[in-house]
């Protein structure tokens, strides 16, 4: 098939093609990416929260059981670190509606355009709890 192409056109002819191809634009259609994972990577601590979060390399305190384990052989003495957090989410969803055409009327397809609204939620608790104790070397 690539030859009978190559023949008919040539090699400048099907390089034109190919180029054409690849730099005509595509239509993508654009829409919000809704995400309802709510996700914290930060380390635990204030010291952590205060180098900005570059506290791996420098972990040696109580925390470092989560950041950096090999920090804990640097405590010297026993150490007991507790954190805690309030989390506020609220995540948009659509709740129904229709987008394009007229409404059935059967269930949630009852109104025209879409209907949306959000989902909150708040929760405070113990993020990270850490008892380090150094025995011997």
């Amino acid at each position: 098939m690539a030859i009978r192409i190559e023949r008919l056109f040539g090699q400048s002819g099907v390089l034109i093609m190919l180029l054409a191809c690849l730099l005509s634009p595509a239509v993508v259609p654009a829409q919000e990416a809704i995400v309802p994972l709510q996700f914290s990577f930060s380390d635990p601590g204030a010291r952590s929260m205060g180098f900005g979060g570059a506290f791996v390399a420098l972990a040696d305190d109580a925390t470092a059981a989560f950041s950096n384990p090999a920090g804990l052989t640097q405590l010297l003495g026993p150490e007991v670190s507790i954190e805690g957090r309030h989390w506020s989410y609220s995540t948009p969803y659509t709740e129904g509606g229709r987008l394009e055409g007229l409404p059935s009327g059967l269930g949630i397809d009852s109104t025209v355009g879409l209907r949306t609204a959000t989902s909150d939620f708040d929760a405070s608790g113990v993020s990270f709890l850490s008892l380090a104790y150094p025995h011997g070397n």
